[in-house]
C-alpha cells in the first residue's frame, strides 16, 4: 500500500499488524497447538534450512532449489491454474505482486499437496451425501 499506492500510514499499519500476526502464529499459536510441541509445517521447508529464518536464508544460498520448484511440471500447472482464469487481473500487476509470497510458499514447500491446485479452494463431498 505504501510503495505502490502511496498510502504510507496504511502501508506501515499493514506491515506492523501482519508482522505481529506472523510472530504470534509462529511463536505462540502453532507451538501451543502442536501435538509434538514442535513448530507445525516446519518440515515443509527443511530442505531450505533449519527453522523459518534458515529457510529464508536458504532461498538465497540454494537458488537451484528455487529454480527447480518453479520449473517443476506440477508447479507450472499450479501457476497456470491460478493465473489463467484471471486474465483481466493481469492488467493490475501491482496487486497481483502481493500474491507472490503465498505462491512462493506453496511452490517451495516439500508438502506435495500444497502446490497442487486440486487442494486449493475446493469443496469435498462425502460419498453417499
Amino acid at each position: 500500500m505504501w510503495w505502490w499506492f502511496g498510502r504510507r500510514r496504511v502501508g506501515l499499519a499493514i506491515v506492523a499488524l501482519s508482522t505481529a500476526a506472523l510472530l504470534v502464529n509462529f511463536l505462540v499459536l502453532l507451538p501451543h497447538f502442536s501435538p509434538t510441541g514442535a513448530l507445525l509445517y516446519g518440515d515443509r521447508y527443511a530442505h531450505l534450512g533449519d527453522g523459518p529464518f534458515g529457510a529464508m536464508i536458504g532461498l538465497v544460498t540454494h537458488p537451484g532449489v528455487v529454480i527447480d520448484a518453479i520449473i517443476d511440471p506440477w508447479h507450472v500447472g499450479y501457476i497456470a491454474a491460478i493465473v489463467l482464469p484471471i486474465p483481466l487481473a493481469l492488467r493490475e500487476s501491482r496487486a497481483l505482486a502481493m500474491a507472490i509470497p503465498a505462491v512462493a510458499a506453496n511452490l517451495l514447500s516439500a508438502h506435495t499437496y500444497q502446490a497442487l491446485i486440486n487442494y486449493h479452494y475446493t469443496v469435498l463431498r462425502r460419498s453417499g451425501a
